[in-house]
């Protein structure tokens, strides 16, 4: 019996594995998207914040967003008061000590978290999404910037329309 416990979790462990969306560092997504266009996903975190872990445990944990981030974008965490330097469009960005946070968080207009940033293929910002968010909140807005979405819909009401394609399409 205990060996069939162990099998069991065992599976569960390896198939777990292999369905978490694949975070890149921000220089890894930027070479990878040089070589081959694809948009940008950037959650940006800090380690004490409860809504990030909580996206963390259950938002990033669901298997369909999993699968439709790791192939729609590149998709980038980065810690809003990381020490490391990164390179960005031709700037450097590195820790603010004078505002405790990142001057790349600073640039995308992030000074919170969670905050999500989406860039197009050539890595300039679309948007940004502020705020913790489940699986079926977050899933229209992947949808909407992977599939260019953003270029037609330009009302209230068109975006209306749009989410109401995504009502009840997946649960949490």
């Amino acid at each position: 019996m205990v060996k069939r416990v162990f099998t069991l979790f065992s599976i569960f462990f390896f198939c777990l594995s292999f369905s978490q969306v694949k975070w890149l560092s921000m220089e890894k997504a930027l070479q990878l998207q040089s070589e081959n266009p694809k948009k940008i996903f950037i959650q940006f975190y800090e380690t004490s914040c409860k809504a990030c872990k909580k996206m963390d445990q259950t938002t990033y944990l669901n298997p369909q967003i999993q699968e439709y981030i790791n192939k729609h974008y590149y998709p980038v965490k980065f810690n809003i008061k990381s020490t490391e330097n990164i390179q960005y469009k031709g700037q450097e960005f590195q820790f603010n000590s004078k505002s405790k946070l990142h001057d790349f968080a600073l640039y995308m207009n992030v000074n919170l978290s969670p905050s999500m940033v989406f860039l197009d293929e050539k890595a300039n910002p679309i948007t940004i999404l502020q705020g913790g968010l489940t699986a079926i909140e977050i899933n229209p807005y992947l949808h909407f910037f992977a599939t260019d979405k953003h270029l037609k819909i330009k009302t209230k009401k068109d975006w209306e329309n749009y989410l109401l394609k995504f009502k009840a399409r997946m649960k949490d």
